[in-house]
């Protein structure tokens, strides 16, 4: 961001300029504890500070569940509200795991298909969450049986869900899109 700063330049080149000595004098010692490539010269400045690489970030795996069901006023999905503490703490969401890795138990039996993944990355790690999907022909016999609010499809991306759960209703609408034919009542 600096490096067109001239005192950034004049710590580097140790000026001594009057009133502009005290400000070299506090960053001098950021000066002297960057790397850099070439020679520590004023005239070098797109030469330094030079960037440490990035670290990996772990890449952590779970399961988001599209649970779909046909009614009178159009299809509608369930949607939950995530814990209060934690990663979108207090967020509405789509069912899902614990995103620790491994198999995670639906939350409900059915025919059950995977119908992609999405990736989305936090502070401290990269998580892929494979979208499996669920349609069913009605919704009045699930509803005591899964915690949750109905929201209806046409509404479901004005839902509130943060990106990743909103990148995973993508893929619900588009394989629920893709399975009817485009002949769905939204």
């Amino acid at each position: 961001g600096h490096s067109a700063c001239g005192a950034v330049a004049g710590a580097i080149a140790n000026a001594k300029l009057g009133n502009l000595t005290q400000l070299l004098a506090k960053i001098q010692p950021a000066i002297k504890a960057t790397t850099y490539s070439g020679d520590r010269a004023a005239g070098n400045a797109e030469d330094y500070p030079v960037k440490p690489a990035k670290r990996a970030r772990p890449l952590r795996q779970g399961t988001a569940w599209w649970i779909e069901v046909a009614d009178p006023s159009g299809p509608h999905v369930l949607t939950v509200v995530r814990p209060a503490k934690g990663l979108l703490g207090g967020m509405r969401a789509l069912p899902s795991c614990d995103w620790r890795g491994g198999e995670a138990a639906a939350p409900l039996d059915g025919d059950w298909q995977l119908i992609g993944a999405v990736r989305h990355g936090f502070t401290h790690f990269e998580l892929e969450l494979r979208v499996q999907a669920l349609w069913l022909p009605e919704h009045s016999l699930l509803r005591p049986a899964l915690a949750g609010d109905w929201v209806k499809l046409a509404d479901i991306a004005s839902a509130g869900l943060p990106t990743l759960f909103a990148k995973a209703a993508v893929l619900g609408q588009n394989a629920g899109h893709n399975r009817t034919g485009g002949e769905r009542a939204a």
